[in-house]
C-alpha cells in the first residue's frame, strides 16, 4: 500500500513537468528567431550523433575483422552450439 502515493506523486510529477515542456515549446515556436536556431542545433546534435554512430559501427567492424583473424573458427552471432 506504500508504494501508490509514491507512484502517484511521480505520474503526477511527471504531468506537471510535460504540461511545464509543452509550454515552453509552444514559446520557442512562436520566436522565429529562438526556433531557427533550435532547429540548427537540432540539426547539429543529429550530425554528431549520426557521426558517433558511424564511428562506433567502423569500430564494431575493425574489432570483428581482428576477431576474425585471431580465431578463424568463430564465426559471429552465434552461440557455443553454433546456433
Amino acid at each position: 500500500m506504500g508504494s501508490e502515493p509514491e507512484k502517484f506523486d511521480e505520474e503526477q510529477w511527471k504531468a506537471e513537468q510535460d504540461a511545464r515542456t509543452l509550454a515552453e515549446a509552444h514559446a520557442i515556436t512562436k520566436d522565429k528567431d529562438r526556433f531557427g536556431k533550435a532547429q540548427q542545433a537540432a540539426k547539429r546534435l543529429k550530425d554528431e550523433s549520426e557521426k558517433r554512430a558511424k564511428e562506433a559501427s567502423d569500430h564494431n567492424d575493425a574489432m570483428q575483422a581482428l576477431a576474425s583473424k585471431m580465431y578463424p573458427t568463430m564465426k559471429p552471432d552465434t552461440d557455443q552450439d553454433g546456433k
